[in-house]
């Protein structure tokens, strides 16, 4: 079953796409791809979006799957569909439901819906249909109460993005990660700010060194290690890859792994 909204338009080679992917994978269940824009008085296509493979954090802060979605029509059926106490954001309860469910879930990185302009569209304003953001809220917030997460849901700064308060269980420790290549000026206004402002105490702060060349950083480097909550990891390959580098990091910190089960 695949969801679709009154003004998208899909590209010929769309269905083909999702067919051959079902094909290859018996055990998907959730479905999604990439999406772009097209404005209607011409044949312009604008703002594509180029989505992450599934992200829980990501998709609690707004609803990026959005269309086009594809259920295993079981999946569907165990779901119940869209409810109506959540019309305007139904869509956004039900992928939240659905990633609950799902036993695998998959991102088609092409694009392969088209998202029509209109006035009334929220493709053209997000200010279009104001009911939907409070719709949205209450999806969010009843997602993390079926998850078993204590936390408050409210509007972030961008109208159509959320902001989590998680409530805080016990004192975990908060390991900060930070990149650096002889940036010192920055990166101790960075540390000095972390020190002097913080009011929870129960942190490290990981400095991963990316081949830095100057005299200066090394020095400064010698200098905040005297605090233990602050470690120095060398990163000894060439150039800038920022997964690697954060990956490095997190391995190095002293870090706990929570996790949430049904």
């Amino acid at each position: 079953m695949a969801l679709l909204d009154h003004d998208d338009i899909l590209p010929i080679f769309s269905l083909y796409e999702i067919v051959k992917v079902i094909n290859q994978d018996k055990e998907a269940e959730f479905i999604y791809t990439d999406e772009d824009k097209l404005l209607e008085e011409k044949e312009n296509r604008i703002g594509p979006h180029f989505k992450q493979d599934y992200a829980p954090d990501t998709l609690m802060s707004y609803n990026y799957i959005c269309h086009f979605s594809i259920f295993r029509k079981s999946l569907m059926d165990k779901l119940g569909g869209f409810r109506k106490e959540f019309d305007g954001s139904q869509d956004y309860d039900l992928i939240l439901r659905a990633v609950e469910q799902a036993n695998k879930i998959i991102h088609i990185p092409k694009i392969l819906y088209h998202w029509r302009i209109n006035v009334d569209s929220v493709a053209s304003s997000a200010s279009a249909k104001p009911y939907a953001y409070e719709a949205a809220i209450k999806a969010i917030s009843a997602h993390l109460e079926r998850i078993g997460v204590k936390a408050k849901v409210e509007h972030a700064q961008i109208l159509g993005m959320y902001k989590i308060n998680y409530e805080i269980i016990g004192n975990p420790k908060v390991s900060i990660i930070i990149l650096n290549k002889d940036h010192k000026k920055d990166l101790k206004r960075c540390i000095n700010s972390i020190i002097d402002k913080t009011t929870y105490d129960n942190y490290e702060i990981v400095i991963v060194e990316n081949n830095s060349d100057t005299k200066e950083i090394f020095d400064y480097y010698k200098e905040i290690e005297k605090n233990k909550k602050i470690k120095i990891i060398e990163y000894k390959e060439k150039g800038f890859n920022y997964s690697k580098l954060n990956n490095l990091g997190v391995q190095n910190s002293n870090r706990r792994i929570y996790s949430t089960t049904k």
